[in-house]
């Protein structure tokens, strides 16, 4: 049986993302800590694939405000959320979130049967190149 592949150039988030009416500093943990500067506000997540899974796993207290644009959301656990990217901006956006702040910790891009693969296994996420399954 073949690995499972995280297709996302950056899955431990250790770079800092694009804004769109958003600040963002660096935390003492090296994790970047995303804080809305208007009502809806978002994290730009690029080279994202048609039909692939994206999925961020991250840490704020209005997990509410938040959801993946222009995605389909197929998951939503405890830390992580995932969805099918369709076409458009691809981001973490969140609505209704002035003054809220995000920290990603991990994002995942994955084929569809990748996703699949991950779940059966109990999984939402996973940060390195490939997972060798035995």
């Amino acid at each position: 049986m073949s690995g499972i592949t995280n297709l996302y150039a950056d899955p431990k988030a250790l770079r800092a993302l694009t804004t769109w009416l958003a600040g963002v500093e660096k935390n003492s943990n090296g994790k970047y800590v995303y804080t809305g500067h208007a009502h809806d506000w978002a994290a730009m997540l690029h080279g994202v694939t048609h039909g692939c899974v994206v999925a961020v796993d991250f840490s704020t207290s209005r997990r509410d405000a938040f959801k993946l644009e222009n995605c389909q959301t197929i998951y939503n656990g405890h830390t992580t959320l995932a969805g099918v990217y369709g076409i458009g901006n691809c981001s973490l956006y969140c609505s209704g979130g002035e003054g809220v702040s995000v920290t990603v910790n991990r994002i995942g891009l994955y084929s569809q049967a990748d996703w699949e693969r991950l779940r059966q296994y109990g999984l939402d996420w996973f940060d390195g190149d490939t997972m060798p399954l035995q």
